[in-house]
């Protein structure tokens, strides 16, 4: 299943954990890295007072279920020192799944895809440069035209 995760860390050193949370999915059973993004660096989003982020979108190929593949991400998180605090707050690294296929999930602790993808138009401009004819399982649209629509910032 082609998979889109967003990678983001706005503590310590940010581009260490982001190359090492890299590394650890590309080491994942079952699972291929296919392409990574580069590297920027955003304003926070939600609570602004606090450092900037670095983001990074990776393209994978895997085998694992959405929910395995959330828990290895949960799992790398935790390796590399993620505590779980209030929402919004500063971390060392971020891992979300923002596309799985064309599936769509609804539960409590997964979405897919993941909404912060149509709310953040530096998301949008980072999946445009891995895939923008790719469609939007939940609007219908490509990236490409979801991006011309954004009139979100960041």
């Amino acid at each position: 299943m082609i998979s889109y995760l967003s990678l983001g860390s706005n503590l310590g050193d940010r581009r260490l954990y982001m190359e090492k949370a890299r590394q650890a999915i590309e080491a994942l059973e079952a699972t291929k890295l296919l392409a990574q993004t580069e590297v920027i660096e955003t304003k926070a989003w939600g609570r602004r007072d606090q450092p900037d982020f670095l983001n990074s979108i990776l393209k994978v190929d895997t085998e694992l279920s959405a929910w395995q593949l959330l828990s290895h991400c949960l799992q790398i998180e935790e390796n590399l020192g993620r505590k779980r605090t209030i929402k919004w707050c500063a971390r060392v690294i971020d891992i979300d799944i923002l596309l799985y296929g064309d599936e769509v999930i609804d539960s409590e602790r997964l979405t897919i895809p993941h909404p912060g993808l149509t709310e953040r138009k530096y998301l949008l401009n980072l999946m445009m440069k891995l895939d923008a004819n790719l469609l939007h399982p939940r609007e219908g649209k490509t990236i490409k035209e979801l991006y011309k629509e954004a009139s979100c910032e960041n």
